[in-house]
């Protein structure tokens, strides 16, 4: 896969790739919903690019006074004893990742547990078919805080939907006792 990727995704010779956590082989085929990482186990990186003021506002096509804004949110520029203000595209990352949450990436393993909304996608059916479910005690749900919200374990999830399997007409005959055996 590595050989494959090295040269459109500049990836670091020698770097082990990994497939939704697990290291995989060169012959790994990619499928649909895999997360796909690649380490370099020694060396350093690099620090990406780095941006004066005036770049940044460029590069993100911001006002000087949004720059200003987002200061005030927490952004940390480097400031060198000249005055000379830097931007280190790393730092911008973590930044929007953290307080903006402009950056996502994908998660490494998959969450235990679902919001309703994932919860009714995860099992085919609608919010409202979800929470009806819960009322009635059909599904299990964890209740965060004091009485608002709920998230549904993964574990649940799948027991709820193995226990409503409809068998095939030959299982059901089967169960009759008037099918092939």
């Amino acid at each position: 896969m590595r050989s494959n990727l090295r040269d459109s995704l500049n990836i670091a010779p020698g770097a082990t790739t990994f497939v939704d956590g697990e290291q995989v082989g060169e012959d790994h085929v990619l499928e649909e919903g895999e997360t796909l990482e690649f380490l370099r186990p020694v060396g350093r990186k690099g620090v990406g690019r780095v941006w004066t003021v005036e770049q940044f506002c460029d590069h993100f096509q911001i006002t000087v006074e949004q720059f200003e804004q987002l200061l005030g949110l927490g952004l940390r520029p480097l400031r060198w004893p000249d005055g000379a203000i830097r931007l280190c595209e790393d730092q911008v990352d973590r930044f929007l990742d953290q307080h903006l949450g402009l950056v996502q990436r994908p998660l490494p393993v998959p969450p235990e547990f679902l919001s309703p909304q994932d919860a009714a996608a995860f099992l085919g059916i609608t919010s409202e078919a979800l929470d009806h479910l819960r009322k009635a005690r059909k599904i299990r749900a964890v209740q965060v805080g004091n009485q608002r919200g709920f998230v549904y374990a993964i574990v649940d999830l799948r027991d709820f939907a193995s226990s409503r399997i409809i068998p095939t007409a030959e299982e059901e005959l089967r169960k009759r006792g008037r099918g092939r055996r």
